[in-house]
């Protein structure tokens, strides 16, 4: 068994990682301490489609696996940048596998403005309590947080 990664991900991961140290230097991370968000870096990031990357191209996502959001976020965490990746991609991963004839219109809408770049979403950690989402990781910077709510998205 062959476990070497392949052409398409050690390019990505050379590409990430360049990308990374361009434009996450610990400059850039001080600079955006006080909230921990770079509007800049995460316009870059949107537009490369990382917070898409492993949503199916039918529903206008990357269509990569989970091993290519591994190794997305390996690269990401070598450098720390000041943007919400990981949990974006959490969240939209989680938009595309709700997609479908029972997905309500709101899912369906934020999962396209996802994609497009035009819509941050996060992830609550935790079942919403008092219809309040907790330890929701970017929730100060994003548009939406997905959260459960008893057994409901």
């Amino acid at each position: 068994m062959d476990l070497s990664y392949s052409d398409e991900q050690r390019d990505l991961r050379e590409s990430l990682a360049t990308f990374f140290s361009k434009e996450s230097t610990p400059e850039r991370v001080r600079a955006a301490e006080p909230t921990g968000f770079d509007p800049g870096l995460w316009e870059k990031i949107a537009a490369m489609g990382l917070p898409s990357m492993a949503v199916a191209h039918d529903l206008g996502g990357g269509g990569g696996g989970l091993l290519d959001l591994v190794l997305t976020a390996e690269e990401f965490g070598r450098r720390i940048p000041s943007a919400p990746l990981i949990e974006s991609a959490v969240a939209t991963n989680l938009l595309g596998r709700v997609q479908g004839a029972r997905a309500p219109d709101a899912a369906r809408e934020l999962l396209a403005e996802a994609v497009a770049g035009d819509a941050l979403v996060s992830v609550a950690l935790e079942p919403l309590r008092a219809g309040v989402a907790k330890l929701a990781p970017a929730g100060a910077v994003a548009d939406a947080v997905l959260a459960l709510d008893g057994d409901e998205l």
